[in-house]
Order: structure tokens, then sequence, then C-alpha cells
């Protein structure tokens, strides 16, 4: 029997971790719960048959406690999860910790070595590695059939409606109170090229801004809440409209009620009901990056919201063919060479890649492509729990976060400096100004 306590009861730790394992695991036990939010540990004591006992609203009550559980995990709001962890770690928990790790390059290393030294597990929820997408893509370089990788072209596209909400008015759209969106949302894929390539980043550029969403671009006679407001009927972002569309309904601020009647009263008592133009929001809403790593290969990653479909797409160029994905599907081509006049034809048809495979990743009635990250959630929940049990290596331990999270940060860096950052000169110096 594996025993776990949950530390915030939100939509990542709730609603997807906690109810995943029960789903997966008759051996697995959610065993104790910690939120300050009085509904949501009901819903915990509902859904695991907890004892009123197990149930905390303060972090220090728990704390105090001897140790619970063999594993804690730890999905709480992003400044928080540096000072939870290391207090975790030092009870003598393993750790489920949810991106990012820390906000702090001093933090991320310390947590690191803290938990060598105390012998801990610590698994980062970076839960794209497990997504059937990339595990294929990885599968195809590690065959080296196509040689080595020489360039990457990632892009992440949030969807604007997922920005609105989650880097506009939502938790994650100031840097002081959360982090740079490159490293609070895009971790993930800093994560993913150093998956892929399987070489330290050495250096890296970043360009971007805060185009939109902004008060310069508030319509004229616009109010201070989507409910009042004159002009709602005109914004795309007026807050029922958003929230009861297909693609823009996130229940979180409903705690889980599906109806009309929890929207209006969610949107009148929290901030998602506020003019989008007017959150004070300061996070990035576009960045265009450059990587390049110690082995030589390069990389450009492309985050925005502007897009109408919330996925992420990637071009690998190998040397001796391409690797083409989106979620749906992946190519696989070589450059082999065509006949004469066959290949002028394919040519001018656009079908002169020789495909060796191409794969669509879900059947239409496969119902998985619709859950939790292209169903990567699932995955990362059954392997984590399956590796532990086994006391098997994760394949998201804290050691290769700790350098994805360092170069999102470097990345932030110079993106607001406008200039080249060396990762070691980057750690070093973070270092020295911490003493």
């Amino acid at each position: 029997m594996i025993t776990v306590s949950l530390l915030g009861a939100g939509n990542r730790g709730l609603d997807t971790y906690a109810k995943l394992a029960q789903q997966e695991f008759d051996d697995v036990k959610l065993v104790c719960c910690i939120d300050a939010d009085e509904e949501r540990l009901m819903q915990f004591k509902e859904s695991f048959g907890a004892g009123d006992e197990a149930l905390y609203k303060s972090t220090e009550e728990f704390f105090e406690k001897p140790r619970q559980s063999d594993l804690l995990i730890i999905a709480t709001q992003d400044t928080s999860h540096y000072k939870f962890a290391k207090k975790a770690l030092m009870k003598g928990y393993d750790i489920i910790l949810e991106k990012p790790v820390a906000l702090k390059v001093g933090e991320l290393l310390e947590l690191e070595e803290l938990s060598n030294k105390l012998e801990r597990t610590v698994i980062v929820c970076h839960v794209l590695r497990y997504q059937k997408m990339w595990q294929l893509i990885k599968q195809t370089v590690d065959e080296g059939k196509l040689g080595k990788i020489v360039t990457i072209a990632h892009n992440e596209n949030i969807g604007h409606y997922h920005y609105a909400h989650s880097y506009a008015r939502g938790s994650w759209r100031n840097k002081s109170t959360s982090g740079p969106l490159i490293l609070t949302k895009s971790s993930h894929d800093i994560d993913l090229m150093y998956y892929l390539v399987g070489s330290p980043i050495k250096r890296v550029a970043s360009f971007g801004s805060l185009s939109y969403f902004h008060s310069g671009n508030a319509p004229e006679g616009h109010g201070e809440r989507c409910e009042s407001c004159a002009v709602k009927d005109s914004c795309p972002y007026e807050g029922e409209r958003m929230y009861t569309s297909f693609g823009g309904f996130f229940p979180l601020f409903t705690k889980n009620k599906y109806t009309r009647r929890a929207v209006k009263e969610g949107l009148r008592a929290t901030d998602y009901g506020r003019c989008i133009y007017t959150m004070g929001n300061d996070v990035v809403d576009n960045q265009a990056s450059i990587l390049e790593f110690e082995n030589g290969v390069t990389a450009t990653f492309n985050l925005n919201a502007f897009t109408r479909r919330m996925h992420r797409s990637v071009k690998v160029m190998c040397e001796y063919g391409e690797i083409r994905a989106d979620e749906r599907t992946v190519e696989i081509s070589t450059f082999e060479l065509q006949p004469l006049f066959s290949g002028f034809l394919k040519n001018k048809l656009h079908l002169d890649r020789k495909v060796i495979k191409r794969i669509r990743l879900h059947k239409p009635w496969d119902f998985s492509q619709y859950l939790g990250h292209v169903d990567a959630d699932r995955l990362f929940v059954k392997t984590v729990f399956d590796n532990y049990r086994q006391r098997k290596q994760s394949l998201t331990p804290i050691s290769e976060a700790v350098h994805s999270h360092i170069a999102a940060l470097a990345l932030e860096e110079a993106r607001a400096t406008g200039q080249t950052v060396a990762m070691q000169e980057f750690v070093d110096k973070n270092l020295s100004n911490a003493l």
C-alpha cells in the first residue's frame, strides 16, 4: 500500500492527480488533505472517505504532526512550492511536486541538493514527457535511423481563451506573485527539448512582450466588470459568454459546478468577472526564443497566446530526415532521393518527402485524447506510482527539472535585457547575488 497526502486541493491536486490515482490503483490510498478552502476539503472527504482528523486548513498544523504518508503531492500556488517542498523533505516525505519547482536559481539548486542529501524522491509534474506524441518522437530519435538531431522548431500555442483565463485574469498574471510565463507555462517545453536533445543547454536568447492584453487596448466605454460593461456584447473576452462557450469554459472558479448560475455567481465573486484589459497583468503574451545546447544542437521556441486552438506542434530536423508532430499526428520522413520524373511530380504536388511513417495518435472514438494534456496526466500518474512501487527512477526527476527551470529563468533574463545569456554565467551570477 502506498499512502499519499495532498497539499493543495485544486484542479491539479484534487481533480487531477488524486482522482486519477484513485481510479488507476487499488493500493494507493489518499489519507490526508491540506487546503484553506473548506469546500475543497469536504470534496476530498467525500471522494476518499477521509475522517475530519485527516483534513487540515493549516500547513503549519500538518507539518507539526509526524509524517502522515509515504508521498506528499504538492499542488499549491507557484510561489509556495519551494517552501513546502523543503519542509516536506525535512519531514521525511517523498514528493510529487507540481511545476514550477521554485522561482529562483538558488532555491532550485537547494532543493535538488537537499533531496540528494536526504535520499528522498522528488518527482516533478512534467507530465508531457509521458504523452504519446513525445514518447514516439523520443523513441524515433533514439533509434538513430534519422541520424542526430541538428535543430528543433517548437511552438506552444496557448490558445487565446486559455491565456485570457490563466495569464490575463488568473493566478499567473503577475511575475511577482507567480513567475514569468516562460517558466510557469513553458517549463514543460524547455524540458521537452532538453529531453529530446539529451544535452545541457549552453546559452539562450529571447524576445517578447505584453502586446495586447493591457489597458491600452481596452475598448472605449468599457466597465470595470463584465456584468455592468456597456460594450460587453462586442467584447470577445466577456466573462459569461467566454465561460459558457465551447473551448472557453474553465470551471475552476465555480469549484466544479457546471451550471450557468454557478458561472454568474463565480464571475461576481472573483477576478474572472473583471475587465480583461484592466487586470494589471504583466506577463508576456508572446515570446520567441533561441537555445543552443552543449552538443551543438540549436532550437527555436515560439510561445504565444494568439491561436484559436490550444496545442503544441514541433519539427525535429535530423541529419537524414525529419519528424513533424502536432498532438494529433506524427509524421516521420527521410531525405531519400526520388526518380527524376516521379520525383518532379511529387515535388510539384508537395509529396516529395519520403514518408516512412505517418501515425494518427488517436482514433476518432478514442476519448483519451480529450483527457488532461491529451491523456498525459493519466499516463503520468500511472507510471509514477508503478515506478515508485518498484523503486525505479522517475522519468521526471528533480535533477532534470532543475536544469530546464534554470534555462527558463535564463530565457526571461535574455528577454528582459536583450542580451544572449550563457547558462553557467547566469547560474554563477545568481548564486553570488544570493550571498
